[in-house]
């Protein structure tokens, strides 16, 4: 019984994998030959994992969970796990959200996160998805992507403001990411939502490719006391710096004195 579930559970893996744009429930199930009721239960366990999405169109698709497994098996490492031990010593060392975001075309996605027990807090779901001109995660994975896809988003319509603050203007923004790759950081404050502070670095792999980036996120009212947001500068880029090492990245850089504006 087991062994017929696993059968089946790989079966919906490879056929999604074939369906990029996702697919629907009685697709899936007529190409894999399950029941939709069975099927469906399959599929709520798999997005119940993070493994499997349901878009707004009710079709389904893989989620970049398996990239990180992928990525994980190819380098020989366990991403996953250093990845939540970082989550970890950053949830104890800042009592605020963490959150580990991947790029997934021309979307940040949430793939792993830690929400704060503060009562007055930031919550992060997996699964979530954010333009890469928005913020600091996805604006750290876009400032390491490939030129050609900078470029092509860049040269979209501007993205539609969330807050006054928004940055919206492409130079401002292809300025912004040219800071991220300088200093290795970013820090958005209200641009997102109002009253909510996230400060992002980038996650290396052992090719030196960001494969990802870890963002703490809190409310203006902790970020803005004094030296706080420095200190959340300092935790991030050195957390991101021993994620990127325990994944085969050399230490090239030493780490320096950097102050938040």
């Amino acid at each position: 019984m087991a062994i017929d579930a696993v059968d089946r559970v790989v079966a919906i893996l490879e056929h999604l994998a074939k369906e990029p744009g996702g697919a629907t429930l009685s697709r899936i199930a007529s190409k894999v030959g399950l029941a939709p009721s069975t099927l469906h239960r399959y599929l709520k366990s798999l997005q119940d994992h993070g493994i499997v999405r349901q878009a707004g169109d009710r079709t389904y698709g893989l989620t970049p969970r398996l990239y990180l497994l992928g990525v994980a098996a190819a380098n020989g490492f366990d991403l996953e796990h250093h990845a939540q031990a970082s989550l970890e010593r950053l949830a104890q060392a800042s009592g605020e959200t963490l959150c580990m975001m991947v790029r997934e075309d021309d979307q940040a996605v949430c793939v792993a996160r830690i929400n704060s027990n503060h009562h007055l807090k930031i919550e992060a779901r997996i699964g979530s998805r954010a333009d890469l001109r928005l913020g600091a995660t996805g604006r750290v994975l876009l400032a390491f992507a490939a030129e050609t896809l900078r470029d092509e988003l860049l040269a979209r319509p501007p993205i539609a403001p969330r807050t006054s603050l928004t940055i919206t203007d492409p130079e401002r923004i292809r300025d912004a990411l040219e800071t991220i790759r300088r200093d290795g950081y970013y820090v958005s404050r209200s641009q997102v939502d109002e009253g909510v502070t996230a400060v992002a670095a980038p996650v290396h792999d052992h090719t030196g490719e960001v494969i990802a980036a870890l963002a703490i996120v809190a409310p203006d009212s902790r970020a803005t006391a004094p030296n706080v947001l420095d200190r959340m500068v300092d935790l991030i880029t050195r957390e991101a710096q021993e994620l990127s090492a325990n994944l085969g990245h050399p230490r090239s850089l030493p780490l320096i004195e950097r102050s938040a504006g």
